[in-house]
This record gives structure tokens, C-alpha cells and sequence, in this order.
């Protein structure tokens, strides 16, 4: 396919328009439609912006037509670098490979998964070309060998685009999961930043897969930013403990919008994985997540008792420095 194809392709599968690429991309609607319809072919730095708008890897949209040997040396090389690939075949008596022996196999699971899909197509397209062959009737043969051609055309769309496709990033609602009027009662209302930290530091300590980051965008912008993997959240498979943890992260999470603090939530799902986001743009609370960090870098790691209650210690005493109330934003 040419970067037209992929690149309206790729559009269209997240449901963007022309419009709405140009503005993120920074680049004018005529250009975009012009790089779609392939009248004009971009430079890098255009295929990096609409790579980045898009959220796709701009390799994703490179054209990689290859016309001899010499132009497949680096790519094989670099994929086998990242891909861990491993040598199978028969050896001389010096202990050298014998060329039409050897095959290549990666350590890398997702690759494999790829080579094998591309070797079940392959070998459907092989067993269609060998059953028209031995066709007389002209119009079974035609149209037999339309299929072949449908399905040389389809190789990339499923084996390549497809894949690329599930790794996108996409924005949606989060769901309405509030906490349970138990919670709310059971729960003290939010006083002091360690009310929430408290909470934090309970999940981390439990089975839900939580990232926090502290950004300062600008001194007065700062953000305080909760990613959960919503894997982790099935309340199916969820302990009781790390139910509530969530519950009262929640009712914390109303509470700063409450005391007029700007708050914002919502789900994306990247790599196929969905995640849930909130954001509470409170400048002491993004300050004092290296506490959390503190927990959540030590949580799988195989810590002796004694490590294990320094980490504790250390985080505890730090807490204490935020028994600092709650204020309204500014």
C-alpha cells in the first residue's frame, strides 16, 4: 500500500477526519488530502507529525519497498537485534552452519505470533494457486484466480495494518463505577493531602497495577495523574481489600472537585490494554507522589522482612509531612 492508503487507512480507523488530522498534526487539510490521494509525497518530519496525531509508529506509514538483497541486510539485522533471534540448522565439521539448513527463530512472542499467521496465509494462498491450476472449467479458474489476487491484497491489511491497528491509542468514557454510599460513610471526608496518600498507599500494597506521575507542565499547571490497568479492577477477581481501596480512591478523587480543584477522568485503551485515568491538578499532591513511587517500585520485588519495613517506614514517615489541609484551588 502506498502512505496514502496507510495514512487514510489508519485515519479512518480512528474515526478522525481530514480536519481534525490537520489541526493535530499541524499540517494544512489540502496537504493532508493531497498525502492521501498521493499527489504529493511527504518529507520525514511531515510523516513524524502525522505519525504522532495518529499515535502510530511512523514506520507504520513508510513506504519499505525493497529491491535487492542489499536493501533487506539492515532491516534483518535490526529486527533480529530486537527480536532476540535465535539460529537453528545443521553444522560442518568445523562446526559452521550449512546454509540450506538454517532457519531463524525470535524469543520475542508477539513476532512469532506474526510469523505464524504469516505462514497459515502463506499457505493458504499456495493451496488455492495449486487447486487453480488443475482447473479446466474457465470460469471456476477465473474466478478462482481472483481469489488469489484477493488474497494477496489482503496480506498486509491482516497481517501487518490489522496489528498495527490494536495498538492505537483511543480515548472513552470511563465507566460509572462510583463508590457505595458504605464507602462514603465508612470513609472520613477529605481534611489533609494524607487522607488520600493513605489511600494510595493501600493500593499499592494490593493487586491493582497503578501509575502515578507528578507533572509540572508549568509551575502553576501542575498534575497529579493516576493510571490504572482496568484489567486489574474486574470486580470478579478483585479482593475484597483492593475493592474498597478503589472505592475510597474514588470518593477522594469527587471530594478534590468538591473543594473546587480541577479534576479530570477518562479511559484509554493502547496496545489492546484498557486503562483508567484520572487527573486531580493540585501542585502538593503531584509533589508528593514520590511517595507512592516509593511502594509501587519496591511492589514486586522479592524484599527481605527487614527491607520490606524500611520501605514501609519510609514511606509512613513521609506521609506525615502532608497532614497539611485540603485548600481551594488558586
Amino acid at each position: 500500500m502506498t502512505f496514502g492508503q496507510k495514512l487514510k487507512y489508519y485515519r479512518e480507523k480512528q474515526k478522525m477526519g481530514q480536519e481534525s488530522l490537520a489541526e493535530l498534526s499541524h499540517i494544512s487539510v489540502s496537504t493532508i488530502r493531497k498525502y492521501e490521494s498521493d499527489e504529493r509525497k511527504p518529507k520525514k518530519e511531515q510523516v513524524e507529525s502525522v505519525a504522532l496525531a495518529l499515535h502510530i509508529s511512523p514506520a507504520a506509514l513508510m513506504d519499505h519497498s525493497i529491491d535487492n538483497s542489499v536493501d533487506v541486510y539492515p532491516w534483518l539485522y535490526s529486527i533480529g537485534e530486537w527480536g532476540n533471534i535465535r539460529f537453528t540448522g545443521e553444522k560442518d565439521s568445523e562446526g559452521k552452519y550449512i546454509k540450506d539448513t538454517i532457519s531463524i527463530k525470535f524469543d520475542n512472542p508477539d513476532l512469532m505470533d506474526f510469523i505464524k499467521d504469516w505462514a497459515d496465509k502463506k499457505e493458504e494462498l499456495e493451496s488455492v494457486k495449486t487447486a487453480s491450476s488443475l482447473i479446466k472449467d474457465e470460469a471456476t479458474k477465473k474466478m478462482m484466480e481472483q481469489r488469489i489476487n484477493d488474497l494477496s491484497s489482503e496480506l498486509e491489511n491482516t497481517l501487518v495494518m490489522d496489528r498495527i491497528s490494536k495498538s492505537i491509542y483511543f480515548e472513552e468514557e470511563l465507566p460509572k463505577n462510583y463508590p457505595s454510599n458504605k464507602i462514603k460513610k465508612d470513609t472520613p471526608k477529605l481534611n489533609k493531602y494524607s487522607d488520600m496518600l493513605n489511600v494510595l498507599t493501600d493500593i499499592a500494597r494490593s493487586s491493582i497495577k497503578l501509575e502515578c506521575v507528578g507533572v509540572y507542565e508549568r509551575v502553576w499547571d501542575a498534575k497529579a495523574i493516576f493510571t490504572f490497568d482496568a484489567s486489574t479492577l474486574d470486580l470478579e477477581k478483585m479482593s475484597q481489600y483492593a475493592e474498597d481501596c478503589y472505592a475510597k480512591f474514588l470518593y477522594y478523587y469527587d471530594e478534590f472537585a468538591k473543594l473546587g480543584i480541577k479534576t479530570e477522568g477518562y479511559a484509554f485503551v493502547q496496545g489492546g490494554v484498557k486503562y483508567y485515568r484520572y487527573i486531580i491538578k493540585d501542585r502538593t499532591l503531584a509533589s508528593a507522589l514520590y511517595i507512592i513511587n516509593k511502594l509501587l517500585e519496591n511492589k514486586d520485588k522479592e524484599l527481605d522482612e527487614y527491607e520490606r519495613q524500611e520501605v514501609d517506614e519510609y514511606v509512613e514517615e513521609n506521609i506525615r509531612m502532608y497532614n497539611v489541609p485540603v485548600e481551594l484551588s488558586r
